[in-house]
Protein backbone atom coordinates (compact mmCIF):
# COMPACT_ATOMS: atom_id res chain seq x y z
CA UNK A 1 0.00 0.00 0.00
CA UNK A 2 1.24 3.80 -0.83
CA UNK A 3 -0.06 6.64 0.39
CA UNK A 4 1.20 10.50 0.38
CA UNK A 5 2.16 11.72 3.44
CA UNK A 6 3.16 15.18 2.22
CA UNK A 7 2.98 17.45 -0.73
CA UNK A 8 6.08 17.78 -2.04
CA UNK A 9 7.24 21.77 -2.39
CA UNK A 10 9.31 23.63 -5.09
CA UNK A 11 10.48 27.50 -5.43
CA UNK A 12 8.20 29.63 -7.70
CA UNK A 13 10.46 32.89 -8.94
CA UNK A 14 7.60 35.88 -8.96
CA UNK A 15 8.58 38.98 -10.98
CA UNK A 16 7.61 42.17 -12.36
CA UNK A 17 4.79 44.36 -10.90
CA UNK A 18 4.49 42.44 -7.78
CA UNK A 19 4.97 44.01 -3.39
CA UNK A 20 7.66 41.17 -2.96
CA UNK A 21 9.10 40.17 -5.82
CA UNK A 22 11.41 36.93 -5.54
CA UNK A 23 10.98 32.99 -4.80
CA UNK A 24 7.62 31.82 -3.33
CA UNK A 25 7.75 28.64 -2.06
CA UNK A 26 4.67 26.44 -3.83
CA UNK A 27 3.33 23.00 -3.89
CA UNK A 28 1.35 21.36 -6.97
CA UNK A 29 -2.03 22.60 -5.89
CA UNK A 30 -1.43 26.49 -5.97
CA UNK A 31 -3.04 28.56 -8.53
CA UNK A 32 -1.62 31.68 -9.64
CA UNK A 33 -4.00 33.84 -7.78
CA UNK A 34 -2.44 32.17 -4.94
CA UNK A 35 0.99 32.28 -5.39
CA UNK A 36 0.71 36.31 -6.27
CA UNK A 37 -1.04 36.95 -2.92
CA UNK A 38 2.26 35.11 -1.52
CA UNK A 39 4.96 37.95 -3.10
CA UNK A 40 2.28 40.55 -1.83
CA UNK A 41 -0.17 40.97 -4.66
CA UNK A 42 -0.30 43.17 -8.07
CA UNK A 43 0.46 46.66 -7.63
CA UNK A 44 -1.54 49.16 -9.12
CA UNK A 45 -0.88 49.47 -12.58
CA UNK A 46 0.53 45.89 -12.91
CA UNK A 47 -1.77 43.92 -15.53
CA UNK A 48 -4.44 41.05 -14.29
CA UNK A 49 -5.24 40.11 -18.08
CA UNK A 50 -1.65 39.51 -19.41
CA UNK A 51 0.16 37.64 -16.59
CA UNK A 52 3.16 35.38 -17.94
CA UNK A 53 3.35 31.52 -16.77
CA UNK A 54 6.30 30.73 -18.50
CA UNK A 55 7.08 27.01 -18.04
CA UNK A 56 10.25 24.77 -17.74
CA UNK A 57 10.10 23.72 -21.76
CA UNK A 58 10.53 27.43 -22.23
CA UNK A 59 6.22 27.73 -23.47
CA UNK A 60 4.77 30.97 -22.24
CA UNK A 61 1.41 30.57 -21.33
CA UNK A 62 -0.83 34.12 -20.94
CA UNK A 63 -3.42 33.77 -17.66
CA UNK A 64 -6.01 36.38 -18.01
CA UNK A 65 -6.89 36.96 -13.61
CA UNK A 66 -9.10 39.42 -14.24
CA UNK A 67 -11.55 36.21 -15.84
CA UNK A 68 -11.17 33.92 -12.52
CA UNK A 69 -11.85 37.17 -10.18
CA UNK A 70 -15.41 38.73 -12.09
CA UNK A 71 -16.65 35.41 -13.41
CA UNK A 72 -15.06 32.00 -11.40
CA UNK A 73 -13.61 30.79 -14.40
CA UNK A 74 -11.09 28.39 -12.99
CA UNK A 75 -9.37 28.00 -16.60
CA UNK A 76 -8.12 31.92 -16.02
CA UNK A 77 -6.21 30.54 -13.00
CA UNK A 78 -4.28 27.30 -13.42
CA UNK A 79 -2.05 25.15 -10.94
CA UNK A 80 1.40 25.76 -11.23
CA UNK A 81 4.49 23.12 -11.56
CA UNK A 82 7.67 22.64 -11.05
CA UNK A 83 10.13 24.90 -13.24
CA UNK A 84 7.20 27.20 -13.42
CA UNK A 85 7.81 31.27 -13.52
CA UNK A 86 5.50 33.75 -12.71
CA UNK A 87 5.71 37.61 -14.42
CA UNK A 88 3.51 40.80 -14.21
CA UNK A 89 3.77 43.15 -17.01
CA UNK A 90 2.79 46.79 -16.99
CA UNK A 91 -0.94 46.63 -18.15
CA UNK A 92 -0.89 48.32 -21.22
CA UNK A 93 -3.35 51.45 -20.44
CA UNK A 94 -5.43 52.95 -17.86
CA UNK A 95 -8.82 53.52 -16.99
CA UNK A 96 -10.37 55.49 -14.22
CA UNK A 97 -14.22 55.07 -12.64
CA UNK A 98 -15.20 57.49 -10.08
CA UNK A 99 -18.78 57.45 -8.23
CA UNK A 100 -21.98 55.52 -7.31
CA UNK A 101 -20.51 52.15 -8.11
CA UNK A 102 -19.60 49.02 -5.62
CA UNK A 103 -15.82 49.13 -6.05
CA UNK A 104 -14.02 45.95 -5.97
CA UNK A 105 -10.99 44.42 -7.62
CA UNK A 106 -7.37 44.63 -7.10
CA UNK A 107 -7.13 48.42 -7.93
CA UNK A 108 -9.22 50.22 -5.56
CA UNK A 109 -7.47 53.62 -4.92
CA UNK A 110 -9.77 55.04 -2.21
CA UNK A 111 -13.61 55.76 -1.10
CA UNK A 112 -14.78 58.92 0.13
CA UNK A 113 -17.74 61.16 1.24
CA UNK A 114 -15.89 64.28 0.83
CA UNK A 115 -18.57 65.14 -2.86
CA UNK A 116 -21.85 65.45 -2.68
CA UNK A 117 -22.55 62.27 -4.22
CA UNK A 118 -23.72 59.86 -1.26
CA UNK A 119 -20.67 56.99 -0.57
CA UNK A 120 -18.92 57.38 -3.74
CA UNK A 121 -16.31 55.22 -4.59
CA UNK A 122 -12.76 55.42 -6.89
CA UNK A 123 -10.77 52.71 -8.77
CA UNK A 124 -8.30 52.91 -11.58
CA UNK A 125 -8.22 49.67 -13.78
CA UNK A 126 -6.71 48.09 -16.49
CA UNK A 127 -7.58 49.27 -19.97
CA UNK A 128 -8.45 46.50 -21.83
CA UNK A 129 -9.25 46.91 -25.99
CA UNK A 130 -12.99 47.35 -26.84
CA UNK A 131 -14.32 46.95 -23.23
CA UNK A 132 -17.78 49.52 -23.32
CA UNK A 133 -18.88 51.53 -20.69
CA UNK A 134 -21.19 49.06 -18.89
CA UNK A 135 -18.85 46.08 -19.62
CA UNK A 136 -16.27 48.15 -17.47
CA UNK A 137 -18.91 49.04 -14.88
CA UNK A 138 -19.63 45.07 -14.34
CA UNK A 139 -15.69 44.47 -14.12
CA UNK A 140 -15.33 47.36 -11.72
CA UNK A 141 -18.51 45.70 -9.59
CA UNK A 142 -21.80 47.59 -10.67
CA UNK A 143 -23.98 50.36 -9.85
CA UNK A 144 -25.45 51.25 -6.78
CA UNK A 145 -29.07 51.39 -6.19
CA UNK A 146 -28.52 55.28 -5.86
CA UNK A 147 -26.46 55.88 -9.44
CA UNK A 148 -27.70 58.71 -11.68
CA UNK A 149 -28.18 56.31 -15.10
CA UNK A 150 -29.01 59.66 -16.68
CA UNK A 151 -26.02 61.49 -15.82
CA UNK A 152 -23.10 58.77 -16.54
CA UNK A 153 -20.39 60.58 -18.53
CA UNK A 154 -16.67 59.94 -19.92
CA UNK A 155 -13.92 62.44 -19.50
CA UNK A 156 -11.87 62.14 -21.78
CA UNK A 157 -8.41 64.17 -23.28
CA UNK A 158 -7.86 65.18 -26.65
CA UNK A 159 -4.64 67.31 -26.68
CA UNK A 160 -5.43 70.35 -24.51
CA UNK A 161 -9.07 69.66 -25.09
CA UNK A 162 -11.26 67.66 -22.32
CA UNK A 163 -13.79 66.43 -24.16
CA UNK A 164 -17.27 64.83 -21.73
CA UNK A 165 -18.99 62.29 -23.58
CA UNK A 166 -22.35 60.98 -22.60
CA UNK A 167 -22.77 57.73 -21.18
CA UNK A 168 -26.60 57.35 -20.24
CA UNK A 169 -26.78 53.96 -18.89
CA UNK A 170 -30.30 54.10 -18.95
CA UNK A 171 -30.13 54.04 -22.78
CA UNK A 172 -28.90 51.36 -24.73
CA UNK A 173 -27.87 53.29 -27.13
CA UNK A 174 -25.16 55.27 -25.24
CA UNK A 175 -22.75 52.55 -24.11
CA UNK A 176 -19.23 53.93 -26.21
CA UNK A 177 -16.16 51.92 -26.34
CA UNK A 178 -13.53 52.89 -23.69
CA UNK A 179 -10.13 54.51 -24.47
CA UNK A 180 -6.87 54.38 -22.25
CA UNK A 181 -7.19 57.54 -20.23
CA UNK A 182 -10.72 57.61 -19.83
CA UNK A 183 -12.52 58.79 -16.71
CA UNK A 184 -15.67 57.18 -16.46
CA UNK A 185 -17.93 59.38 -13.44
CA UNK A 186 -21.49 57.56 -12.46
CA UNK A 187 -23.21 60.78 -10.47
CA UNK A 188 -24.79 59.22 -7.02
CA UNK A 189 -28.28 60.54 -5.90
CA UNK A 190 -28.93 60.70 -2.19
CA UNK A 191 -30.53 57.59 -1.03
CA UNK A 192 -33.42 58.78 0.24
CA UNK A 193 -37.02 59.61 -0.80
CA UNK A 194 -38.25 63.02 0.27
CA UNK A 195 -42.39 63.38 1.00
CA UNK A 196 -44.26 66.54 0.20
CA UNK A 197 -47.87 67.83 0.42
CA UNK A 198 -50.74 66.40 1.72
CA UNK A 199 -48.97 64.35 4.58
CA UNK A 200 -48.99 63.90 8.23
CA UNK A 201 -45.46 64.24 8.46
CA UNK A 202 -43.44 65.67 5.43
CA UNK A 203 -39.91 65.15 5.14
CA UNK A 204 -36.98 63.12 3.72
CA UNK A 205 -36.90 59.33 4.33
CA UNK A 206 -34.84 56.40 3.81
CA UNK A 207 -34.52 54.67 0.10
CA UNK A 208 -35.64 50.89 0.09
CA UNK A 209 -35.17 49.12 -3.33
CA UNK A 210 -38.42 48.13 -5.01
CA UNK A 211 -40.62 49.69 -2.77
CA UNK A 212 -43.64 51.63 -4.35
CA UNK A 213 -44.91 55.74 -3.54
CA UNK A 214 -47.48 54.27 -1.07
CA UNK A 215 -44.20 52.65 1.13
CA UNK A 216 -43.30 56.20 1.53
CA UNK A 217 -46.77 58.10 2.29
CA UNK A 218 -46.81 55.67 5.12
CA UNK A 219 -43.53 56.59 6.74
CA UNK A 220 -44.54 60.05 6.29
CA UNK A 221 -47.93 59.15 8.40
CA UNK A 222 -49.88 59.30 5.63
CA UNK A 223 -53.02 61.03 3.63
CA UNK A 224 -54.19 63.91 5.56
CA UNK A 225 -57.74 65.06 5.16
CA UNK A 226 -57.27 67.35 2.69
CA UNK A 227 -55.03 64.93 0.39
CA UNK A 228 -56.08 64.13 -3.12
CA UNK A 229 -54.73 60.56 -2.89
CA UNK A 230 -55.68 60.06 -6.66
CA UNK A 231 -53.37 62.28 -7.91
CA UNK A 232 -49.97 61.60 -6.48
CA UNK A 233 -46.89 62.15 -8.54
CA UNK A 234 -43.22 61.54 -8.25
CA UNK A 235 -40.05 64.16 -9.04
CA UNK A 236 -37.17 62.43 -10.40
CA UNK A 237 -34.11 63.30 -9.58
CA UNK A 238 -33.54 64.86 -13.13
CA UNK A 239 -36.56 66.81 -12.38
CA UNK A 240 -38.84 64.75 -14.63
CA UNK A 241 -42.19 64.47 -13.29
CA UNK A 242 -44.74 61.33 -13.43
CA UNK A 243 -47.95 59.96 -12.20
CA UNK A 244 -47.57 57.69 -9.45
CA UNK A 245 -50.06 55.38 -9.89
CA UNK A 246 -48.98 52.51 -12.05
CA UNK A 247 -45.08 54.11 -12.01
CA UNK A 248 -43.71 51.11 -9.79
CA UNK A 249 -40.72 51.72 -7.42
CA UNK A 250 -39.91 54.45 -6.81
CA UNK A 251 -35.64 55.49 -7.61
CA UNK A 252 -33.77 56.66 -4.62
CA UNK A 253 -33.38 60.96 -4.48
CA UNK A 254 -36.78 61.13 -5.78
CA UNK A 255 -39.62 63.35 -4.08
CA UNK A 256 -43.14 62.26 -3.99
CA UNK A 257 -45.73 64.95 -3.86
CA UNK A 258 -49.42 64.46 -2.53
CA UNK A 259 -51.46 67.85 -3.99
CA UNK A 260 -54.24 68.85 -2.00
CA UNK A 261 -57.85 67.97 -2.97
CA UNK A 262 -59.68 70.43 -4.62
CA UNK A 263 -63.13 71.48 -3.17
CA UNK A 264 -66.30 70.03 -5.12
CA UNK A 265 -69.20 72.38 -5.92
CA UNK A 266 -70.81 71.67 -3.02
CA UNK A 267 -68.05 71.95 -1.07
CA UNK A 268 -67.56 75.52 -2.75
CA UNK A 269 -71.12 76.59 -2.14
CA UNK A 270 -70.97 75.39 1.72
CA UNK A 271 -68.12 77.46 2.17
CA UNK A 272 -69.54 80.42 0.93
CA UNK A 273 -73.01 80.40 2.89
CA UNK A 274 -70.52 79.40 5.67
CA UNK A 275 -69.02 82.70 5.31
CA UNK A 276 -71.75 84.93 4.67
CA UNK A 277 -73.68 83.36 7.59
CA UNK A 278 -70.16 84.26 9.61
CA UNK A 279 -70.81 88.22 8.44
CA UNK A 280 -74.58 88.40 9.05
CA UNK A 281 -73.93 86.92 12.56
CA UNK A 282 -71.22 89.55 13.56
CA UNK A 283 -73.49 92.56 11.82
CA UNK A 284 -76.33 91.50 13.96
CA UNK A 285 -74.10 91.22 17.27
CA UNK A 286 -72.81 94.74 16.60
CA UNK A 287 -76.58 96.56 15.63
CA UNK A 288 -79.01 94.61 18.06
Amino acid sequence: EVGLSMLREFRVPVTGQVMGPGLVTATGVNRVSEILEMAGGILPGGSLSGIMVVHDSGDTTIVDLGRFISVGDMEANPVLSLGDRVHVPMAAGLVYVEGALHIRGEYRLCRTEENDWFESGQMMMEYLEGETVTQLIARAGGLTPWASLEEAHILRSDGDERLVIPAMLASADEDPTVMPGDVLVVPGVSPTVSVTGRVSEPGSYPYVAMKGYMHYVGLAGGFDERASSGSVRIILADGTTVDADGYGPVPAGSIVDVPERSLVWWQDHLLILTSLASVVIAYKSIFD
